[in-house]
């Protein structure tokens, strides 16, 4: 055989083994993490399923809950301790008083900033460090 025949048939072969085997050797390595993939998209999907059913418990418990009562002494207590901080209370008290009474504060626009408060249900969550300077 000549050397243009050899030629041919080293560029026959040598053809797929360049283009084809690679990727074979891709698709190989392609699906072989997609089925890893599908094991874990399966994870997370029961997982999803358990974290939905503990969000309801969590949600039915909560409705079950009875609302907390707000009694007149402890408001009392809380508008006293709210007045006392105000008037002569050291500057970290008031911060942490208005940190503790102010929910949320909405800026609207520059002409309108809303705060909106919450009072502690709670009358130890009302109590406060010390207040005096």
């Amino acid at each position: 055989m000549n050397a243009e025949i050899w030629a041919t048939i080293c560029t026959i072969v040598a053809t797929p083994v360049l283009f084809i085997v690679p990727g074979l050797i891709y698709t190989w390595y392609a699906l072989e993490h997609l089925t890893v993939c599908v094991e874990c998209v399966r994870q997370l999907g029961a997982k999803t399923a358990e974290l939905r059913a503990r969000r309801t418990g969590l949600e039915y418990d909560v409705l079950d809950a009875d609302p907390p009562r707000i009694t007149r002494r402890d408001l009392a207590k809380v508008r006293r301790q709210v007045a006392d901080t105000i008037a002569s209370g050291a500057p970290e008290a008031q911060k942490a008083l208005l940190q503790a009474l102010v929910a949320e504060i909405r800026v609207e626009s520059r002409k309108a900033v809303r705060p909106f408060f919450q009072v502690p249900i709670d009358a130890s969550a009302a109590e406060a460090p010390d207040q005096r300077k």
